[in-house]
């Protein structure tokens, strides 16, 4: 770190040090001093580039790679925690400088081009998908190799059963000695093979269930990462896009500093906003404090919220259970004088009256929302989005009904009569309040999808439990879509829920949704729902997408039809 030791290094012995990476460190007793001045140099030079007139040289990996995450190594420190971003990068790179590099690259990075890795193809729904690691030692099989070593490889599930997927190098414990001869891949062939088969009735015919996914599926992209454990969707996903939005938004999204929550909970880990609640509070004066209206039903839970939300900002707190009409005239009392008045009810409007659709930009701008209340949750979603106009937003919406089965549950008095109230703060947030005995809970992935699609907003995650929604033009705007003015397309439902993981409480329903899915999965759909013997309304119906794919930009209502070609011109079409 001496500016004027790097500016006396030769430049031969400069360039030789900001090169590729100096070989692998060995044990401290082989050091020669010779080895030591050239891995001191590397640091000094690498961190020195505009000395030596050279660039660090750019790391290979992926960003999150080697157990790192986002939220530790890029997240928005908070009061009270270490620091652990430091050591994310540190011995992953050539260099001091190329870590550093690395830090600033995978931190901005896009969520979509650098998703976060995952493990849950190894409990997919989809058998498909599922994928097993197995670590074999050198020394089975009769190769007479080392005990100490062993080789990963992952088996793929089939019909026939488990094949070779692919493997990765050799991991011993005695890393001083040569590295151990390869496997042959036949070998490792053989060690799948020996996995106990998946059953048959796990299986279904790909075919007719690609024709069912083609033709009712409302998102085009199909990635794999938008699948991901529900712990990430809470934790990470929200704050990390939020935070993308910060950098790469600009001009173009301009954030409101508004954040509305039905269900909150207590605001604390177990809700999806609490990391933009706390990560990105204006301590220091550079940004607005937060706004918005948060609503829980369980004293204890309003008690502690109330105290974190003082903290961080304008935010009022309803606590009580509300209707659908309720919660959308508390979101016009508290923040009408943030947006256009026209935005909500008008004047002497009934329940029965509600305010027709209107332009996104006359509605309440909402940098984030969540919505969890174990009940009628598709009816508040519905009533709510006609004067706000969230940019990202989760819903709960549970992994047993499969798209493109949508199932609500709508409002009506007897929820209230039915409400829970004598229970703890942990117990409701841990699903207490949900009504038993005569009650459908809730509301199904694609009956959110297809609820959200006019309002411009489409898939972005999905974690079985809960999902999480982007406004497509935000998205845009932000680069989301992968380049300067390129659009950002909804995640393929379909794709997304066949990767969640676990078993499915129902059976195969990939085999019913394969047989049809008005002759065969809808039926059984609804006889799941008739033997809750609901006391309420609860609308089911097969989801059907718009001949327009993309959602309308900003949820604009009346828009001129627009389409992406695969070249992203403007045009109308689906993607073949």
């Amino acid at each position: 770190q001496d500016r004027k030791l790097a500016a006396e290094l030769t430049p031969s012995f400069a360039a030789l040090c900001v090169a590729p990476a100096p070989p692998p460190l060995l044990p401290m007793a082989r050091h020669t001093p010779t080895m030591v001045a050239y891995v001191a140099a590397s640091v000094v030079a690498a961190a020195m580039p505009e000395v030596l007139g050279e660039q660090p040289v750019a790391s290979s990996e992926r960003c999150w790679e080697k157990g790192r995450t986002w939220i530790r190594c890029c997240g928005p420190s908070r009061a009270g925690e270490s620091d652990e971003a430091d050591g994310c990068w540190q011995g992953s790179a050539s260099s001091l400088a190329s870590g550093i590099a690395e830090h600033s690259r995978c931190c901005g990075s896009s969520p979509e081009e650098e998703p976060m890795e995952t493990d849950l193809l190894q409990c997919a729904v989809d058998p498909a998908l599922r994928v097993v690691m197995k670590a074999i030692r050198h020394d089975t099989f009769g190769l007479g190799g080392r005990a100490d070593c062993a080789t990963p490889v992952f088996c793929a599930a089939s019909r026939r059963g488990w094949r070779l997927r692919s493997r990765e190098e050799a991991v011993c414990k005695d890393s001083t000695l040569l590295a151990p001869p390869r496997i042959d891949d036949g070998i490792l062939a053989a060690a799948c093979s020996t996995l106990e088969p998946l059953p048959a009735n796990v299986w279904y015919p790909p075919a007719a269930y690609e024709r069912a996914r083609l033709r009712y599926r409302f998102g085009r992209a199909a990635r794999p990462h938008c699948t991901v454990s529900n712990w990430r969707l809470i934790q990470e996903e929200p704050v990390r896009l939020y935070e993308y939005f910060r950098r790469r938004g600009g001009e173009k999204v301009a954030l409101s500093r508004v954040l509305v929550n039905v269900g909150a909970g207590d605001a604390s880990a177990d809700d999806p906003l609490a990391a933009l609640l706390h990560g990105f509070a204006a301590r220091d004066g550079t940004e607005l404090p937060w706004r918005g209206v948060y609503f829980d039903a369980i004293p204890e839970n309003c008690d502690k919220a109330r105290g974190r939300l003082a903290q961080l900002g304008n935010i009022t707190l309803r606590c009580g259970y509300m209707t659908p009409r309720g919660a959308a005239e508390a979101l016009c009392q508290e923040l009408a004088s943030h947006g256009s008045a026209s935005a909500c009810s008008p004047k002497g409007a009934t329940e029965a009256s509600s305010p027709p659709p209107l332009e996104h930009d006359q509605r309440i701008e909402v940098d984030a929302m969540n919505v969890d209340i174990d009940s009628y949750d598709c009816s508040v979603l519905r009533e709510i989005l006609l004067v706000v106009n969230p940019k990202m937003l989760v819903v709960e919406t549970g992994g047993s009904v499969p798209p493109p089965i949508a199932v609500a549950a709508e409002f009506h008095p007897v929820f209230l009569e039915a409400a829970v109230h004598n229970i703890s703060g942990w117990v409701a947030i841990s699903g207490g309040t949900t009504r038993a005995g005569g009650f459908w809970n809730g509301c199904s992935l694609s009956a959110v999808i297809s609820l959200l699609h006019p309002f411009g907003l489409g898939l972005y995650r999905y974690a079985m439990l809960n999902a999480m929604f982007v406004r497509v033009d935000v998205a845009t705007a932000a680069g989301l879509g992968g380049g300067e003015g390129m659009p950002w397309e909804p995640a393929d439902e379909f794709e997304c829920w066949r990767r969640s993981c676990g078993e499915h409480p129902w059976g195969n329903m990939l085999n019913l949704t394969a047989q049809g899915v008005h002759s065969h999965l809808l039926p059984f759909v609804f006889d799941r729902v008739r033997e809750a013997d609901p006391r309420h309304p609860v609308s089911i119906s097969v989801a059907t997408p718009p001949p327009r794919s993309r959602p309308p930009a900003g949820g604009r209502t009346g828009a001129s039809p627009e389409v992406v070609t695969e070249a992203g011109e403007a045009s109308r079409g689906e993607k073949k």
